[in-house]
């Protein structure tokens, strides 16, 4: 409850915000068209419920703004209201944000890299470009920090072109110095597709044909995909950037999607992954989704893998191509070009 408000209280501004709620979320013929829209509600119980001098209108609304975008952030359509715990954690994602921003002047955002194997041969496929956060107090910060607030900033496009330069130049750079990478997967952002300075750098781009691939979210290829997205992914396939689908298994894409988008390879999500050597129903989940891979003729890798009984399981249902912390955690691009320089060194020593 927000700062006098009480459960009595709340009641009666339930009932007005359901009915709010349901109202506007009937659809409307309008030109010919059903429409439909939604709505969500934020308040401060406390405050509305105040009077006289207690009323302050600015703090009113900039308390049931906050609670508005709680509700956002919960689902949508749906009534939330203002707490003192609320208030203090739209601070910090204030404060956050600003950092962040700062941080992207500053150039503290790096790409780190996790290696992609064959858990048969122990032969290194590539390896997956990550972001990360050189904090200056806290050190490497993980994308689960700070990417959402990256995302509601309208920054994350920026940091997506962030990584995927540094990775470009990284690949270049291990190139020049006899160190094979023999393929980079980048993450890109729905929005990032939607960005047609993005679509210009495609276009111009001069990419190491087939080396690198960008990782979409299996909800961003099939829930969202529009024209604009849809000219993105062509522009992608026609400059020679490979195309993933990341987290296989978490949306719900189509047979005639996948064979429409026709990507280069399905990522199982690390969910399925974790409890696959425990778990008939994971084991039979990942054998259909590799037996789809195989069907379209697709490649097929399993993030997340942990331990060695998980890699065995992935590996007798058909599923070689691993990433997880089994194989390597993410390094710095430093640590990298010497995990490089220590397998061209092993191959050298065994062909002699």
């Amino acid at each position: 409850e927000g700062a006098g408000g009480g459960e009595g209280e709340r009641g009666p501004l339930q009932s007005t915000a359901d009915g709010i709620i349901e109202g506007l979320s009937r659809p409307v013929q309008f030109d010919g068209e059903l429409c439909h829209f939604g709505a969500s509600v934020g308040s401060d119980i406390g405050m509305a419920c105040a009077s006289g001098p207690e009323i302050d209108p600015a703090r009113l609304l900039a308390n049931a703004d906050i609670a508005l975008y709680s509700a956002k952030g919960s689902g949508r359509g749906r009534a939330e209201y203002f707490t003192e715990e609320l208030r203090k954690a739209a601070e910090s994602s204030r404060i956050l944000g600003n950092e962040i921003r700062k941080a992207l002047e500053d150039g503290q955002f790096v790409a780190v890299y996790q290696p992609q194997v064959d858990a048969v041969t122990g032969e290194l496929l590539g390896a997956e470009a990550l972001a990360r956060w050189r904090h200056p107090v806290r050190g490497l910060v993980n994308p689960g920090e700070f990417l959402p607030v990256a995302e509601r900033l309208g920054v994350a496009p920026q940091l997506d072109q962030l990584i995927l330069s540094q990775a470009l130049t990284d690949l270049a750079r291990w190139d020049a110095m006899g160190l094979h990478a023999p393929h980079l997967s980048v993450n890109v952002s729905a929005k990032r597709l939607a960005d047609r300075n993005f679509h210009a750098f495609l276009a111009e781009g001069d990419f190491p044909k087939r080396r690198l691939s960008f990782e979409i979210l299996e909800t961003v290829f099939f829930d969202r995909m529009d024209d604009v997205t849809r000219h993105a992914i062509d522009i992608m396939q026609e400059s020679g950037v490979l195309l993933e689908v990341d987290d296989f298994g978490t949306g719900h894409a189509s047979l005639s999607s996948l064979l429409d988008l026709a990507p280069n390879r399905l990522k199982i999500a690390r969910p399925f992954v974790t409890e696959i050597d425990q778990s008939d129903r994971h084991k039979q989940l990942v054998r259909s989704m590799i037996a789809v891979a195989q069907a379209l003729g697709v490649d097929v890798i399993a993030e997340g893998v942990e331990t060695r009984a998980q890699a065995d399981t992935l590996i007798e249902l058909g599923c070689v191509a691993m990433q997880g912390f089994y194989f390597g955690k993410p390094m710095t691009a430093d640590a990298f070009t010497e995990d490089l320089r220590r397998r061209r060194d092993r191959r050298g020593r065994a062909s002699a």
